[in-house]
């Protein structure tokens, strides 16, 4: 309670100025790209905590305090299986305990539009004075402050804090420029910032030199020399402390007491950014529903009134002492993201959002405590655009001027491959996009547009997540240690689904082509053979295969290690999918002419039959 004026601070006076996006307002000068991103940093913590700590309130007001915590329970639980938001739910939802009951019933005002009476003394201040002016004698009720930022990024219209947050992922390169704060950007805003107004040009700099030249042979005195030039162009004349471009963290600086700016910051702070705007348009997707739903059943006509009002005087008009009121007209994220994105949209690269966001996905910070916490946050947002869209649309969104899906398919296949972090407890990066793929690979359609067939290398990239896919079940450790024997599950299952897409009638031509290519490859490496010997031959002496030793310790009680039992399972399956892509590659070689291929078909018979145990 108290909070609306700080938090409109943050998100109308300071995030606008900060960005640029502020109209009729000079972008704050800052000295590095890390002051720039800190600052941002700053704010949009403000903006995420708040919209995190928001319940959107249920349409019925019976509901009493428990009912409202056991729906908020199912909303969440809604947003991790429905909406694809598995990955980040624990970041962008508080717990049920920590819900107010006070703040419940501020949320449920926000629907009814209220109105504030003002006095009939005279006594009236100048905000008071200000608000009868536009209002009259009642004045609508504030909004809190998680209302307020929810409508400002669902607005139809595209809110401020919307077309910040797309600015703020499009920049300096997107997910391809990180790595660059450090380098060229830096030194840049630095130049910038001490320049200010006066362009760090050859012609700027040209003529104070012939200024200073002229001084120097008494040509001029120091008055008119100091009329010529001003203060700005004279600090020209001097170069730039190089300290200030030495990183101290690389031992740059070797005396204690000098002071250089840390030039490793700039990415500290740019990630820090980055998976902060991520997350807010994740916590404001999982929200949208149920906020638009209660919207709608508004019987009021909703409207927010800001607390605070930053405009300057205008000479001669009167518009600065008016409080604007926002009629509040919302849609859903996927109208949002998608409409960036769009074919009217394509002349201009920047108003792509949705390729932009995809191509986090491969990335793999290096500052934060989570290395995967901007690719985790990204991915959540395709998901959730995936369940809201057709195969098609999606596809035509996600991949913009990139019709063949190169971009996307490497940065998923970059996705795949990042290692797992040790205390991960809820769903990985690597689990979700597996099982993304998995929904989608045994959709039937003759279209092209099939999203698991292009991450599947289908389409014909070179960089897709089938090569990675066998790099990983190439290393038995992935397929035998419990933390990813389910990941290796599911990576047999889509190599038994690409061995199979040949039945498919309807297959496209392309990914027929690409499917004929890597079923080849695997022959070629054989891999179907190698796999089997792996785990269904004798390791050698006494032991026995993987497929017995795993047989005779599986319980069904689960028994007292559960992980041992659940990786067992894992594995069984693992070896089921193995063996049903066996089945149809030796169905295949049945009908394919040579001696190397009969040879191989003669082998898997002789291997399958000496297991009939």
């Amino acid at each position: 309670p108290g909070c609306a004026p700080y938090v409109e601070y943050v998100t109308d006076f300071v995030l606008p100025r900060a960005t640029g996006m502020s109209k009729n307002v000079k972008t704050l000068p800052f000295a590095s790209v890390a002051d720039e991103c800190r600052l941002i940093n700053r704010a949009m913590e403000v903006v995420e905590a708040v919209l995190v700590r928001y319940v959107v309130p249920p349409m019925s007001e019976k509901k009493t305090f428990d009912e409202i915590k056991a729906q908020y329970s199912s909303n969440v639980n809604a947003a991790r299986v429905e909406l694809g938001l598995a990955p980040i739910i624990s970041e962008i939802f508080c717990s049920a305990e920590d819900i107010d009951e006070e703040d419940m019933t501020a949320a449920i005002q926000d629907f009814r539009n209220e109105m504030i009476y003002s006095q009939e003394d005279g006594g009236m201040n100048a905000a008071g004075q200000m608000l009868e002016a536009s209002f009259g004698k009642k004045v609508p009720f504030p909004k809190t402050p998680g209302f307020s930022i929810l409508t400002n990024i669902l607005s139809t219209n595209k809110g401020l804090l919307f077309k910040i947050i797309m600015k703020l992922l499009a920049e300096h390169g997107g997910a391809n420029g990180v790595q660059e704060c450090n380098k060229m950007i830096s030194s840049e805003s630095l130049a910038r910032s001490l320049f200010r107004e006066t362009p760090p040009n050859l012609a700027s700099t040209k003529n104070s030199m012939d200024f200073h030249a002229q001084q120097r042979q008494n040509v001029l005195d120091e008055a008119a020399y100091k009329e010529a030039l001003s203060t700005v162009q004279q600090s020209m004349l001097r170069p730039i402390n190089p300290l200030l471009l030495i990183s101290c963290s690389d031992g740059g600086c070797s005396d204690k007491n000098e002071k250089g700016a840390s030039l490793d910051d700039a990415v500290l702070w740019r990630e820090r950014t980055l998976v902060m705007s991520l997350r807010i348009l994740c916590a404001a997707a999982a929200r949208e529903e149920a906020f638009v739903q209660s919207v709608r059943n508004s019987t009021a006509s909703l409207s927010i009134v800001p607390t605070l009002l930053f405009k300057g005087p205008i000479h001669g008009s009167m518009t600065h002492r008016f409080v604007d009121e926002h009629k509040i007209n919302v849609s859903k994220m996927t109208q949002l993201l998608t409409s960036s994105s769009s074919a009217l949209h394509r002349t201009n690269r920047s108003n792509e959002i949705l390729p932009v966001i995809a191509e986090y996905v491969g990335y793999n910070a290096c500052s934060l405590v989570n290395p995967q916490g901007i690719a985790a946050s990204s991915f959540s947002i395709i998901s959730y655009v995936s369940h809201g869209m057709t195969q098609a649309e999606c596809i035509r969104s996600l991949c913009g001027d990139d019709i063949n899906g190169v971009g996307l398919t490497r940065a998923f296949s970059k996705g795949l491959s990042l290692p797992v972090p040790d205390a991960d407890d809820g769903a990985n990066l690597r689990d979700v996009i597996l099982d993304l793929i998995l929904s989608n690979v045994g959709i039937d359609s003759n279209s092209s547009l099939n999203f698991s067939l292009m991450m599947l290398g289908l389409s014909g990239s070179r960089h897709n997540c089938f090569d990675v896919i066998l790099d990983l079940v190439a290393d038995v450790d992935f397929v035998m240690n419990p933390a990813t024997s389910s990941a290796a599950t599911k990576c047999f299952e889509l190599i038994f689904r690409v061995s199979e897409l040949g039945s498919r009638g309807n297959l496209p031509e392309l990914a027929r082509t690409h499917q004929l290519l890597l079923t080849e490859k695997l022959r070629r490496s054989n891999f179907w053979h190698s796999q089997a010997v792996r785990y269904m031959g004798e390791r050698g002496g006494s032991a026995s295969s993987i497929l017995h030793e795993v047989s005779r310790y599986f319980r069904h009680d689960q028994g007292q290690d559960v992980k041992v039992t659940n990786r067992n399972n894992d594995v069984l399956h693992s070896i089921a999918w193995l063996l049903k892509g066996l089945a149809v590659e030796t169905r295949s070689l049945m009908n394919v002419r040579g001696s190397a291929r009969q040879n191989q078909f003669q082998s898997f018979i002789g291997l399958l039959l000496s297991h009939r145990d």
